[in-house]
């Protein structure tokens, strides 16, 4: 495996290849170029081998992310892209890898030992290719939004679609999936974590709930655990099995701050974004839309889905798509009988009432995720307008109406 060290900062560049040679990896000082001659340099180093290209800054500046663009683009298949530097807040990580890096490596913390992990997935991963399947990620801005109910059903809507599929529980403070499926899991994530030294992908596979319908889950740890030992490094290892392992990987995510929940965003082939109709979830679904385009999130990987619909005094769903400046790119009817019914059963809506409204709404969006319906998400934006600034105004209360 052939390495580049890209960097402007001399301090950074020598913890990078100071890191390398602990893991046994020596990196020429040929090798060691700035962030300017960087593309030049992997167009003399790149062959047939993989090469990896250690992309360091202090700061990540609107320059450095250009030339991590830059890189990017002008690089083949053969090569990796890690950004490393200090992981000043979880909008760092976000941009740097939606510029073009594969990961991201906090220099500040345990450096060293992450690096070695890294390397290790890479040896492991060029030994064995295999197909990554599709991540979709659920996140709701608000509580309440329906985040677990919507990615059990979609994963169940997925599994309809490709007989199986992974559903991950990355809520580490205590999440509802099993119960949403009425299992008791024998394992969870927090005990992946004790075994993260020997884990691999029979260790995980034996670790998960496999449901009739098809869910491979891998439930949350227990409400009051100790999830310290969760750690980014492990989220990644089991991100990687679950993509090697499903066409499909659907993660009921906890937020968009603690690092692990961060690596998972990063990694996302679409974000699910699920929405209350209401004046407080408006507000904080605009800040969280926000932070996602300002970490350099593509449009198109946001997926704003309107949950519950046709509750009494909601707000307009075009209000939303006013406010927050982006269509709505589905609506999910409010369905309580057969909702409630199915949460109480503990199986999948979609299972449960396949003839429900909700369900229709549910596997509408599973196609729409997947390709199978490519004209679902153009009927709905062909459905929004702008409205004007004086409306939008209203809707927050700084002008009357």
């Amino acid at each position: 495996m052939e390495t580049i060290v890209a960097c402007n900062d001399a301090s950074v560049s020598a913890k990078i290849s100071a890191a390398l040679r602990q893991a046994g990896i020596e990196c020429p000082l040929s090798h060691s170029v700035s962030l300017e001659s960087s593309l030049a340099a992997v167009g003399r180093v790149v062959g047939n081998s993989s090469l990896v290209v250690f992309f360091g800054s202090q700061q990540f500046s609107a320059e450095d992310l250009s030339q991590l663009k830059s890189l990017s683009a002008g690089s083949g298949p053969n090569v990796k892209i890690v950004a490393v530097g200090p992981a000043h807040s979880p909008h760092v990580i976000l941009e740097a890898v939606h510029s073009g890096a594969a990961d991201f490596l906090d220099i500040n913390n345990n450096f060293e030992g992450e690096l070695r992990k890294l390397v290790e997935r890479l040896k492991s991963a060029a030994g064995h290719r295999t197909q990554i399947g599709r991540l979709f990620t659920v996140i709701g801005p608000a509580g309440g939004s329906g985040t677990s109910v919507l990615a059990t059903n979609l994963a169940a809507a997925l599994a309809q679609m490709e007989q199986v599929c992974g559903l991950l529980d990355f809520k580490v403070r205590g999440g509802d999936l099993a119960t949403l499926l009425k299992s008791q899991p024998r394992h969870t994530l927090l005990s992946l974590a004790g075994k993260a030294h020997q884990l691999d992908r029979a260790i995980f596979d034996q670790s998960l709930i496999k449901h009739d319908c098809g869910i491979h889950l891998l439930a949350s740890p227990q409400q009051f655990s100790d999830y310290r030992q969760i750690n980014p490094h492990l989220i990644q290892q089991v991100l990687d099995f679950a993509r090697a392992s499903y066409p499909n990987v659907v993660v009921d995510l906890e937020d968009m701050e603690h690092p692990e929940q961060v690596r998972t965003l990063a990694a996302s082939d679409r974000i699910i974004v699920p929405l209350r109709l209401d004046f407080v979830a408006l507000n904080r679904a605009k800040k969280c839309v926000e932070h996602l385009l300002r970490a350099n999130v593509r449009r198109e990987c946001i997926t704003l889905v309107a949950n519950r619909v046709g509750q009494p005094k909601e707000l307009p769903v075009e209000s939303f798509a006013e406010v927050l400046g982006l269509p709505i790119d589905h609506q999910i009817p409010d369905d309580p009988s057969a909702v409630n019914a199915a949460v109480n059963l503990g199986m999948p809506l979609v299972i449960s009432s396949p003839k429900s409204k909700a369900t229709a709404s549910i596997i509408r969006l599973a196609e729409l995720l997947t390709g199978a319906a490519q004209n679902v998400g153009e009927a709905q934006r062909s459905k929004w307008r702008p409205l004007s600034l004086k409306a939008a105004a209203s809707i927050f209360g700084l002008v009357s109406a």
